[in-house]
């Protein structure tokens, strides 16, 4: 059997549950922003949530990102996609 037949069985048969799996992953998605990102998450006069993100590539070398709210969904993603990862959040923790 190869790797993804096992994995596959394991998910089938019970013995695995893509929910947890997906949550362990995003653990270490959020642990590894949260490492990177330096700067603060600030509400905003109209009731967005906002922060800075390093771009190299803007004239202060750094940018702003916007969220409407302050769930690590949005703002999470927003962050991932800055940092260079792929990935996306699935279930909503709070910063």
């Amino acid at each position: 059997m190869t790797q993804e037949e096992i994995l596959k069985y394991a998910v089938e048969s019970g013995m695995l549950a893509l929910n947890e799996i997906s949550e362990k992953a995003n653990i270490g998605l959020i642990q590894k922003v949260k490492e990177t990102h330096r700067f603060n998450i600030a509400k905003l006069c109209d009731g967005r949530y906002g922060t800075w993100v390093q771009d190299e590539s803007a004239k202060n070398g750094r940018r702003n990102i916007k969220a409407a709210t302050r769930s690590w969904n949005p703002m999470g993603n927003k962050a991932l996609h800055e940092y260079g990862a792929s990935e996306r959040i699935g279930s909503p923790e709070s910063v």
